[in-house]
């Protein structure tokens, strides 16, 4: 097997702070690295800011910028000694990587002021496996695989066309133009996605989730947070545990369609042409539409109804607000 490693330690440069007696060690790299497409780049690091966009179709070019002020230089030295920024490659994978020993890193970061930023271009047909211990990562126009994490930063996605993963330990995560099967976590941040096709699985602890034009089976929850699909072509789940749902499907047969608060209200537009069988149910508020719906129960609590002559199942409950289900209006519908 023919393997290539290519290492690097990059020398640090140590510089006063203009803004304080104390100071800080900066240290800066730029790389490039000989590649094919249909490769992958991986970064693996304690933290920074991540961004990364495509390049030259045979390379791999990778910026980093660090500033560690731990208010002792000693302590500075040693940590960019224990953690140095490596590059290696093998098989067509391009790995970065700055990680200090377990063992010391919660010592050294307790108090630390860090600044940290990689940037990183890649062939267009490329994957990705991106890991920060903190920081933003941006992300786009690669056709390939992504996977991104980060313990607390935004996450940012536009113009993928492949599998991706995402997670924040708590930040924002933004979508756009993004097509294939997308899997995205976080603790607590919003949740926006506009324009994309494939499937969507999302997940937030307590933020709102914001879907729009989307072609293809949409998954969504958020512990607390409103929800918002809006012209949604494929089967709808959307489950909130306080806030409202706002939803709207589109294209020539809708499918499945799932929503559910634990105390918000839920408002639905379906176009007039739909078939579908409508259980809708409410603890606490009323429900209403404007269709012209076969009702086989209806109160202002419960209504059991077919649309059409029936057809795919629509599901409709909330534990406190009231329910909605109307016609889609024109520019609801289009896409």
């Amino acid at each position: 097997m023919n393997q290539k490693t290519t290492f690097l330690r990059v020398a640090t440069i140590f510089v006063a702070s203009t803004l304080s007696a104390v100071a800080a060690s900066e240290e800066r790299i730029n790389r490039e690295v000989d590649v094919r497409s249909g490769g992958k780049v991986v970064l693996d690091v304690d933290f920074g800011t991540v961004d990364l966009r495509t390049g030259a179709d045979d390379k791999v070019a990778v910026e980093a910028f660090r500033s560690i002020d731990f208010g002792d230089e000693a302590k500075e030295k040693e940590y960019l000694a224990r953690a140095p920024i490596t590059i290696t490659t093998e098989n067509n994978i391009v790995i970065v990587r700055a990680r200090a020993p377990k063992e010391v890193r919660p010592d050294w970061f307790r108090r630390t002021r860090r600044d940290c930023r990689y940037t990183i271009r890649v062939p267009k047909n490329f994957s990705a496996d991106l890991n920060t211990g903190g920081g933003d990562i941006t992300a786009s126009e690669l056709m390939g695989d992504m996977r991104a994490d980060s313990d607390g930063g935004d996450l940012r996605f536009s113009h993928l066309r492949g599998a991706l993963f995402g997670r924040s330990g708590g930040g924002e995560i933004k979508l756009d133009d993004c097509d294939g099967a997308a899997e995205i976590k976080t603790g607590g941040g919003d949740i926006v996605f506009t324009d994309g096709k494939g499937t969507l699985r999302a997940r937030t602890g307590g933020g709102t989730i914001e879907v729009r034009n989307f072609v293809g089976d949409t998954d969504v929850s958020t512990g607390g947070g409103e929800v918002t699909l809006e012209r949604i072509d494929g089967a709808i789940s959307g489950e909130t545990s306080g806030g409202s749902i706002t939803a709207s499907a589109s294209g020539a047969a809708i499918k499945k369609i799932s929503l559910e608060s634990s105390g918000g209200d839920i408002d639905l537009a379906l176009p007039k042409s739909a078939v579908a069988d409508i259980i809708a149910r409410t603890s606490g508020g009323r429900i209403t539409t404007n269709l012209p719906l076969e009702v086989t129960r209806a109160d202002d609590e419960h209504l059991r109804a077919r649309l059409n002559g029936g057809g795919p199942s629509v599901l409709l409950r909330t534990s406190g607000g009231s329910i909605s289900i109307n016609s889609a209006t024109a520019e609801t519908a289009a896409r």
